[in-house]
């Protein structure tokens, strides 16, 4: 699974931006269970859902870095 599939991900497609909800918007108010394993093969990941709960909100992410969401 990629980061995105745990957390989410936004797409920009030409005027409009779509948004893919990961595990992460799955588990709002519940628990999300992860590996140790998963996290640590997936550094980015890590930093990622460290800064959701650090925060308390989740800011999306566009897979292509050139292509920031807006």
């Amino acid at each position: 699974m990629s980061p995105n599939s745990y957390l989410a991900a936004c797409d920009q497609y030409k005027d409009r931006v779509q948004l893919e909800p990961g595990l992460l918007h799955q588990a709002n108010g519940g628990t999300l269970i992860l590996s140790i394993n998963t996290l640590l093969a997936k550094p980015l990941l890590w930093l990622r859902l460290r800064k959701v709960i650090e925060l308390g909100h989740f800011d999306w992410y566009s897979p292509d870095e050139r292509r920031p969401c807006r």
